[in-house]
């Protein structure tokens, strides 16, 4: 064969040369290229942090700060000759309203912009808030509240009740120093209960203002220790069980409004009270008021409203003196146990059932008064009253006299019992 013919025959059978192939891959990385740049593109443009969000939001503080220079200019414009604000006297900007009936405090206004924020201003001061997104309340009318329907704001969570018609407070955060100011009415509707609200806020050091509708303290402050200092009782207040019970800073105990009636436990254990309160005239209740107070030296006059007095100043070791006792109270159970400093006490009245524990513990005690008729159980009633020389007859009514002078080492001469 020759050549020429070899030649011919071998490139008939050589693989053909061709782009198509190199062609196709090179597309397909192209498309795929295109198709990240196009993810990345609109990752910027519309992802949380893009060009869009981030114009959006740039857009929406301008929007804000205007209103919010707007809301402070027409602010200033109450401010009067004794250098005062008066939001009642305040012309609001075009496009502004206040948010009434929804969320109201004694100290601020809450006023919406065009935008659709919120702003707090201080009555007092002018400064304005801005009123963040988790804060923001919208419009219901009352006549829509349901019992146990809730709203967070601020620092609390408010829960209405159809039966008292308001609302209780609980915090949020228990372990907070301070807390920011509670409301004084939501949709209308007052804040009746602040029962449990701050119990157990063992770092709270100063109270908040209590709204003046509030009715009941139920250990509202129960073992907040660090607190030294009461905030004012509003007048509407009826109920104070336990209010300040383990406040063992509490130095000064606030005064107590006329209009409360229950005060049992209120004071205590609150081992760093020195002075009590007065007393109000519809006080019924005072067991164990101030039991534990183991700083109080001088004791509050006790009304003659008052029918319950047990364990009233039950370990009050610094009390020298004992208050005088109403006609009323039929149960004196460990009233003055463990008062270690008492000398002497006051007439005991005729309406006294129960003297159980009474006296016990009190050694510094050297006579006793003449015990009532009416009396029938005197257990434990002197029980290691060290210093005591000498008793009263023991009435016959008195059935049960287990340990009545036991360690009543300085007792001398006889015990006449009317049996």
């Amino acid at each position: 064969m020759s050549k020429e013919k070899l030649k011919k025959l071998t490139t008939k059978f050589q693989t053909p040369k061709s782009n198509h192939g190199i062609t196709l891959v090179a597309l397909i990385i192209t498309i795929v290229v295109m198709l990240i740049l196009v993810g990345v593109t609109l990752s910027i443009a519309l992802g949380e942090n893009g060009v869009i969000s981030t114009a959006k939001e740039a857009k929406e503080k301008t929007e804000i700060a205007a209103e919010k220079e707007q809301l402070q200019n027409a602010v200033f414009g109450t401010i009067g000759n004794n250098g005062e604000v008066n939001l009642e006297n305040i012309v609001l900007p075009e496009g502004f309203t206040e948010v009434e009936g929804s969320v109201n405090f004694a100290s601020k206004v809450i006023y919406q912009g065009p935008s659709g924020q919120q702003y707090q201003v201080d009555k007092a001061t002018g400064e304005i808030t801005e009123v963040d997104g988790e804060n923001r309340i919208e419009a219901i009318e009352p006549d829509d509240l349901k019992d146990g329907y809730t709203v967070t704001y601020g620092d609390y969570e408010y829960t209405y009740s159809s039966s008292s018609q308001g609302w209780s407070v609980a915090v949020l955060d228990k372990t907070k120093e301070e807390y920011g100011e509670i409301a004084t009415s939501i949709y209308g509707k007052p804040i009746i209960s602040l029962a449990n609200t701050f119990n157990g806020c063992t770092n709270m050091k100063v109270a908040p203002e209590i709204p003046k509708g509030t009715t009941d303290l139920y250990r509202t402050f129960y073992d907040c220790k660090l607190l030294s200092e009461a905030p004012e009782m509003p007048d509407n207040i009826t109920e104070m069980p336990a209010t300040f019970k383990g406040c063992s800073s509490l130095k000064v105990a606030p005064k107590i409004p006329e209009s409360v009636t229950n005060m049992n436990t209120t004071f205590y254990y609150c081992t760093s009270l020195e002075i009590a309160p007065e007393i109000p005239n519809n006080v019924t209740n005072m067991s164990t008021t101030f039991g534990g107070c183991s700083a109080l030296i001088e004791p509050p006059e006790i009304p003659n409203s008052v029918s319950i007095m047990t364990g009233t100043f039950d370990g009050c070791k610094l009390l020298k003196v004992a208050p005088t006792i109403p006609n009323g109270v039929t149960n004196l159970s460990s009233t003055f146990r463990h008062c270690a400093a008492i000398e002497t006490i006051s007439e005991i009245p005729n309406s006294v059932i129960n003297m159980e524990n009474t006296f016990y513990g009190c050694s510094s005690l050297t006579t006793v008064p003449e015990i009532p008729n009416s009396v029938t159980n005197m257990t434990n009633t002197f029980y290691y009253c060290s210093s005591l020389t000498t008793v009263t007859v023991i009435p016959s009514s008195v059935t049960n006299m287990d340990r009545t002078f036991q360690s009543c080492i300085k007792l001398q001469g006889d015990i006449r019992i009317n049996a």
